[in-house]
């Protein structure tokens, strides 16, 4: 399994962008994104948000 990690993943707009065009590839399917900060209040935040794309 690939897996992929955003540092500092608390932007909405970047992070959504890049997850669409991961998922565009059908190398990356199964891709296990994971996504990290120090401000985990926003982070929650932005995971809901590109779950439900």
């Amino acid at each position: 399994m690939i897996k992929i990690t955003f540092i500092s993943a608390r932007s909405l707009g970047f992070t959504s962008e890049l997850v669409c065009c991961i998922q565009t590839f059908p190398l990356l399917e199964d891709t296990h994104i994971a996504l990290m900060d120090i401000n985990a209040e926003r982070v929650e935040f932005v995971r809901q948000s590109v779950v439900k794309l």
